[in-house]
C-alpha cells in the first residue's frame, strides 16, 4: 500500500510572499525573515543588509528572496537586477576584484562593474570580510554617501543606487565584521542547521531529493535508516553540505541503475560518505523527535511532485486478499462443504483484516506524526465519523483504529484499486450479519464522495465496516519484572527512571534502602513491593549488598513469588576503591588492588556448590537411573540429586529448598518444569550420544556431529604435497584430529584449516625447510602451558610415524 505523506499548509494565514517557499520561514527563520522584509520595506528607501551566518547556511538564498520580495512588493522595477559578487572566488587575484566592483570602463573594451550593473537593482557581495583595507573603505564610503570611487580615483565620483547586501560568516574576525556593522543599520544573522528543528531538516532533505527526481526523470527510493542517517549526521557546512551530500548520493544510485529507465532510482546508506552513515549513532539523543516524523521499516519515494512512503512489509502491488480466494479455491478441491469453506474464509478474512489493520496503525505512534502522513481533512472526517459510530453503537475507539482508518482511506485517495478484493460471498456476510455498521460505511463514503470525488466500491465500503465491527480488547500477557534494590536515598531510583525512560517498557522498579532504616521494616516495606509489581511470572532483582540478598530469600521463601537475584556490588567496590585510594599514592596500585577484589567477590559468590537435579514423572527409578548414567560417565564433580515429582507446586518449593545450599547448574529429566530460568537438557540428548560426550551435552557444548570427508582434501594435498606420503597422512592424521576434536570441539572450519596445517607443516619438515617464526611462541608457552604440553604430546604420533622433529616455533 502507497500513501502520500500531506505537505502540511505551513502557514493558515494570508503568507503568499515569495518567503513562503523558505523552509523555516515560519518556524526558526521567523525573524530572519521578518528582518529582510523590513529592510526591503523601509520608509523612502530599502536599508543596506548585512547578512551574518555559518558556512553553508544559505545567504545567497535570502539575499535573492529579499531581492523578489522586492519586486513583489514594487520596490524595484521588474526589469531590475540581481548581481552576485563572491569575494573567495579572488581570494588569488585581489586586482581582478577590485575591478570587477570598481574599476571604470577602458577604452578597447566594453565593461561595466558590479555597481553599473546592479543600477536600480540589488548587488549581493559574499564573504565580504575577504576585502582588503581600501577596497573596504570604498564600500563604506558607498554605504555612508551613497556614491562610489572609481579605481580608487577621488576625483572620479558617481552616485549609484544600488542596494546592497553583503554577507560573511560568522568565524570572520570580529573586526572584519564591525568595519561594516557600523554603517550598516540592518544585520540579520541565519542558524546553524544544527540549531534549527529536525522537522526543518527533514523538509529541507524531501526539497533536495524531490529536486533530484525532478532532474534524473526518475523517481528517487530511500529507506528510513537512510533518512534517519541524513536527519542526524553532523553538518559542518550545514544547509550546503547536506544539499551536496544527497547530490554525490543520488549521482552514484543514478550510475547504478541509469540503463533502466522504468525502475526507480534506490538511494541507501552506502551511496553517501562513511560521515554520513554515522548519524545514525546519534539516533537515542533524539529518538522522540525521529519518532514524529520517520516510519520505520517504511521506503520513501520522491519525484517532482510529490513524497510517498511504501510499507515495505505489505505488497503494494499485488491484491492483498488474492490468498483468501486461492485458499477458498484450495478448500473446495479438497471437497470440503461449501458452507465450511465459507466459514473458514470468513474467519481467515477477519484474521488478515486484524493483521492489516495492526501494520497500518503500527506506522504511527501520535496524531503529530499522522498529520505529516495524511491530509488534516481525512482526520477529522475519521474523527466525526467515529464520534457518530461511538454514540450508535456504544463502543470506544482506540488510538490504533483512528490511525489505520485514516491511512487506509488516504490509500484510497493516492492509488487505483481496478481489481475487486473480496469475494461476493464474503461481502454479502458482512452485510447480513452486521447491516447498521455497513450502512455507517456507506454514510463515510458519501462523504468522501462529497470531499474529494472518490467513487468506492462496495467491496472498499466493506473494508472500511470491518473498522467499525468489532473492538476487541486488548490483552495484558503477565511478564516478569525488574527490581534495583540498593542502598541510598535514590540509588535504585535513578537507575529506575533511567531505565524506564530508555526502554519506554515501565516494567522497572526501584527499592531503596537507607542507611538509617530499620531492618524488619525495610523488610516488610521490600516484600510490599515485591508482591505489589509481581504478575506472576516472577521479579529479577539486581542488588548491591549481601544483607538485601538475606531479605530476598526470606521474602521467596515466605511468598513463594519466583525472584532471580543479580549482585552486583557496585558500593562495595566503590568502598574498597575509596579506602585505597586515601591510603596509596599510586593509581595503578589501587586499579589492579581493586581489579583482584572484584574477582575475589565474584568467587566468594559463587560458593554454592552445583548440583544437577534429574526429574522423572514415572517414578523415583527413572530419575534415580539418571543420576546413576550421569555419576558414572561425568567427569564434571557436580553432585546429582534424582527427583520424582511431576507437581509443580511441591517441586517448586522442593527446588528452593535445594537451592538454599546449592546452586543448581541444570534439569535433567522427562520433561522441562521451567522454574527460576534454570536450563534444562533432555533425557533423550543424554541417552543418545556417546558415554564420553556427556560432559560436553551438561556443559551445554553442541556435539561435533559433522563428518569431514578426509578423502578429498588428501587428494589435494597429494597434488601439491610431492614430499608428503599421503598414505600415511591418511592414517595417522585422522587419529590426531580426532584427540584435538576430543579436547577442544573444533567446529568444521578449525578442523579443516588444522589438518592442512599440520599436513604442510609435515611436508615442509620432510623437505628441510625452514619455518617461520611464530611470535606468539613464548606467550603460549608461559600463559597455556596445559594446551601447550597437551599439543606436544599429540605430535608425538607425527614425529614418531614421519621421522620429523616438530619445533617449538610451530
Amino acid at each position: 500500500m502507497l500513501y502520500t505523506v500531506h505537505q502540511k499548509n505551513e502557514q493558515q494565514s494570508t503568507e503568499t510572499s515569495c518567503f513562503k517557499s523558505y523552509i523555516g520561514y515560519n518556524g526558526s527563520l521567523r525573524s530572519v525573515v521578518q528582518l529582510a522584509k523590513a529592510s526591503i520595506l523601509y520608509p523612502q528607501k530599502s536599508l543596506n543588509t548585512l547578512i551574518i551566518a555559518p558556512r553553508g547556511c544559505g545567504t545567497s538564498l535570502l539575499a535573492k528572496l529579499m531581492f523578489s520580495f522586492a519586486k513583489e512588493v514594487n520596490v524595484i522595477d521588474e526589469s531590475a537586477q540581481f548581481v552576485k559578487l563572491n569575494c573567495n572566488h579572488y581570494i588569488d587575484n585581489k586586482e581582478a576584484l577590485r575591478k570587477e566592483l570598481f574599476g571604470l570602463p577602458d577604452s578597447t573594451e566594453d565593461f561595466q562593474n558590479c555597481f553599473d550593473r546592479a543600477e536600480h537593482g540589488v548587488l549581493f557581495i559574499d564573504n565580504v570580510n575577504l576585502l582588503e583595507g581600501q577596497d573596504q573603505e570604498n564600500i563604506n564610503t558607498y554605504l555612508e554617501t551613497g556614491s562610489l570611487y572609481y579605481d580608487n580615483d577621488k576625483q572620479n565620483k558617481v552616485q549609484r543606487n544600488v542596494l546592497l547586501i553583503l554577507a560573511c560568516s560568522n568565524e570572520s574576525s570580529r573586526k572584519n565584521i564591525e568595519n561594516y556593522v557600523s554603517k550598516i543599520p540592518m544585520k540579520i544573522e541565519i542558524p546553524s542547521l544544527e540549531e534549527r528543528p529536525l522537522l526543518e531538516r527533514f523538509e529541507l532533505i524531501n526539497r533536495f531529493l524531490s529536486i533530484e527526481a525532478a532532474r534524473s526523470n526518475r523517481q528517487i527510493e530511500v529507506n528510513s535508516e537512510t533518512m534517519k542517517s541524513l536527519l542526524l549526521y553532523d553538518c559542518p557546512l550545514n544547509v550546503k553540505q547536506l544539499n551536496h551530500d544527497i547530490k554525490i548520493a543520488c549521482a552514484n544510485a543514478y550510475v547504478r541503475s541509469y540503463q533502466d529507465v522504468s525502475e526507480s532510482i534506490v538511494v541507501n546508506s552506502y551511496d553517501f560518505e562513511s560521515y554520513v552513515r554515522k548519524g545514525l549513532l546519534n539516533e537515542k539523543k533524539r529518538k522522540e523527535e525521529l519518532e514524529s516524523l520517520i516510519v520505520n521499516d517504511n521506503t520513501y519515494i520522491f519525484d517532482k511532485d510529490k513524497i510517498q512512503t511504501k510499507l515495505d512489509h505489505i505488497n503494494t502491488k499485488g491484491d492483498m486478499y488474492l490468498d483468501i480466494k486461492n485458499r477458498a479455491n484450495e478448500l473446495e478441491k479438497r471437497g470440503i462443504d461449501k458452507q465450511e469453506v465459507a466459514t473458514i474464509v470468513n474467519s481467515y478474512l477477519k484474521n488478515v483484516f486484524v493483521e492489516y489493520k495492526n501494520q497500518l496503525s503500527r506506522q504511527v505512534i501520535n496524531i503529530e506524526q499522522l498529520q505529516k502522513l495524511v491530509d488534516e481533512k481525512v482526520i477529522e472526517i475519521v474523527n466525526n465519523f467515529l464520534a457518530k459510530c461511538r454514540l450508535k453503537f456504544d463502543r470506544d475507539y482506540p488510538a490504533n483504529i483512528i490511525y489505520g482508518l485514516c491511512l487506509h482511506i488516504n490509500s484510497l485517495l493516492t492509488l487505483n484499486k481496478n481489481q475487486q478484493r473480496i469475494s461476493n460471498e464474503q461481502i454479502t456476510n458482512i452485510i447480513q450479519n452486521y447491516p447498521e455498521e455497513y450502512s455507517m460505511g456507506v454514510k463515510l463514503a458519501t462523504k468522501l464522495k462529497t470531499e474529494y470525488e472518490l467513487d468506492l466500491p462496495i467491496d472498499e465500503i466493506v473494508l472500511i465496516t470491518m473498522f467499525i465491527i468489532d473492538v476487541p480488547e486488548e490483552k495484558v500477557s503477565n511478564t516478569p519484572q525488574v527490581l534495583f534494590a540498593m542502598y541510598g536515598d535514590s540509588t535504585a531510583m535513578s537507575l529506575r527512571d533511567v531505565t524506564n525512560a530508555l526502554t519506554k517498557t515501565n516494567n522497572t522498579y526501584a527499592f531503596d534502602l537507607s542507611l538509617n532504616s530499620d531492618t524488619q521494616t525495610a523488610l516488610n516495606e521490600l516484600k510490599t513491593l515485591i508482591q505489589t509489581i509481581d504478575q506472576g511470572k516472577g521479579v529479577l532483582v539486581i542488588y548491591d549488598m549481601g544483607s538485601i540478598k538475606t531479605m530476598l530469600e526470606t521474602i521467596q521463601e515466605e511468598t513463594k513469588i519466583p525472584l532471580h537475584l543479580v549482585y552486583m556490588p557496585i558500593t562495595l567496590i566503590g568502598l574498597d576503591a575509596a579506602r585505597k585510594c586515601s591510603m596509596e599514592e599510586d593509581i595503578d596500585v589501587v586499579y589492579h588492588s581493586v581489579l583482584t577484589e572484584i574477582a575475589n567477590l565474584k568467587e566468594g559468590f559463587i560458593r554454592k556448590p552445583k548440583v544437577i537435579i534429574t526429574l522423572c514423572n514415572t517414578g523415583e527409578g527413572g530419575a534415580e537411573q539418571l543420576k546413576e548414567y550421569i555419576d558414572k560417565y561425568s567427569n564434571l564433580n557436580i553432585k546429582t540429586i534424582p527427583l520424582a515429582i511431576s507437581h509443580k507446586k511441591t517441586l517448586l518449593n522442593e527446588v528452593m529448598t535445594i537451592q538454599q545450599a546449592n546452586e543448581i547448574h541444570a534439569f535433567v529429566g522427562t520433561y522441562n518444569p521451567k522454574l527460576f530460568g534454570i536450563p534444562f537438557i533432555s533425557i533423550s540428548d543424554v541417552f543418545s550420544a556417546k558415554p564420553k560426550e556427556l560432559d560436553q551435552i551438561l556443559l551445554f557444548k553442541p556435539i561435533n556431529e559433522k563428518c569431514i570427508n578426509y578423502d578429498e582434501i588428501d587428494l589435494n594435498l597429494e597434488e601439491q604435497l610431492r614430499s608428503l606420503p599421503i598414505h600415511k597422512l591418511k592414517k595417522i592424521l585422522p587419529i590426531v584430529m580426532e584427540e584435538i576434536n576430543d579436547k577442544y570441539s573444533l567446529n568444521e572450519d578449525q578442523e579443516i584449516g588444522l589438518y592442512m596445517h599440520i599436513a604442510c607443516m609435515i611436508n615442509n619438515l620432510m623437505e628441510n625447510k625452514s619455518l617461520p617464526k611464530n611470535p606468539n611462541t613464548e606467550y603460549i608457552v608461559e600463559n597455556r602451558e596445559e594446551d601447550f604440553k597437551f599439543v606436544s604430546k599429540t605430535m608425538k604420533k607425527i614425529e614418531k610415524s614421519f621421522n620429523i622433529i616438530v619445533q617449538m616455533m610451530e
